[in-house]
């Protein structure tokens, strides 16, 4: 309890809007926010509220705590629903604001945006930008099939329009993406409003798949792939030995397994194949490797925990080389030898 000359005020009572998992309206604009905070100490918030004064000039933001007590004494009003900003009632001439620095982590779905005291490494705002670019691409995809249907039907003719793409503009963009885009401009400019941003920075992360799965890949093995020159099965049996993958016996109808159940997940790469005899086959049946290969430890520290680096990589690089080298170039002309 916080006691003043004049009365009396708890911290139990109910959160601002700023506090916790705040979750915002999702209007009818293409995007959802939801602020992100971690802990219930006061003194930790993530998402705090932004101060604006008379002249809508931003101030340093504040805990919720504080920002109760100016709205209760009637020093503030609430400027803004979200993100959760009040207006001071009085100006402030040449106030001392402590710069941040708003910064952008951006995906496919979801955007993260946190505003950050570059003085302290105090994170003052936090949150995710959801995007809405499946939802895009089906109201695209249903209005297509709209005018394909009236095309088809005995009405007055109208002839596809596909002559009109060529005439995108430079630096065109699907309206997914640019509805992507949009959002973190928009909010970003938002966010610039309420608060004393000096400085944006932008993750920007490249992945090399290829290489996370064989570290020793290189050159035109990128191209190739693992079964370049190969057929599944042939590929199994060279891999394998031709033998049972579980109990390792020879000479027996193989066929191919997967090691992770089709009824549990649909995964026909070559990475979740191998090779088992009848009776392994229909022992394990939709097990889990873990429990099929529980009397077997040797065994099953080839698929765990890690069987990406593991186990079904490419072919032995001996092999690899023999199979997959590159075709020579031709002789260039000059290097030719001259005949009188």
């Amino acid at each position: 309890m916080l006691a003043t000359p004049n009365r009396s005020i708890t911290w139990s009572r109910p959160p601002l809007p700023g506090k916790n998992a705040f979750e915002s309206h999702t209007s009818s604009s293409e995007w959802a926010f939801k602020c992100i905070s971690s802990g219930s100490e006061r003194d930790n918030y993530l998402s705090n509220v932004f101060v604006l004064d008379t002249n809508k000039q931003p101030l340093d933001p504040v805990d919720p705590g504080k920002a109760r007590i100016l709205l209760t004494s009637k020093k503030a009003a609430v400027y803004r629903r979200f993100p959760f900003t009040i207006s001071l009632k009085e100006a402030r001439d040449k106030p001392e604001v402590a710069e941040l620095r708003i910064k952008i982590d951006p995906g496919s779905k979801t955007t993260g945006i946190a505003i950050v005291n570059d003085a302290t490494g105090k994170v003052v705002f936090a949150a995710e930008l959801s995007h809405q670019g499946e939802a895009i691409k089906k109201r695209l995809d249903k209005r297509r099939g709209v005018r394909k249907s009236r095309r088809a039907r005995r009405t007055r003719y109208r002839q596809a329009r596909w002559r009109n793409r060529r005439n995108k503009k430079k630096g065109w963009l699907p309206p997914s993406l640019e509805s992507r885009i949009t959002n973190v401009l928009t909010w970003a400019s938002r966010f610039m409003r309420v608060c004393h941003i000096t400085a944006i920075s932008m993750e920007r992360v490249k992945f090399d798949t290829q290489l996370m799965e064989n570290a020793e890949i290189c050159g035109v093995e990128y191209q190739q792939g693992t079964l370049a020159g190969y057929e599944v099965r042939e590929y199994l049996l060279e891999k394998l030995g031709r033998k049972c993958t579980y109990c390792g016996k020879k000479n027996r109808q193989l066929q191919i397994e997967h090691i992770v159940p089709k009824a549990k997940y649909h995964d026909d790469r070559v990475s979740n194949l191998c090779l088992a005899c009848d009776k392994c086959n229909k022992a394990k049946g939709t097990k889990d490797i873990k429990d099929f290969l529980k009397k077997k430890p040797d065994l099953r520290q080839l698929f765990l925990p890690n069987r990406k680096q593991r186990w079904f990589l490419l072919p032995p690089k001996s092999l690899f080389r023999q199979r997959f080298s590159p075709v020579p170039k031709p002789p260039r002309k000059e290097d030719l030898p001259c005949h009188l």
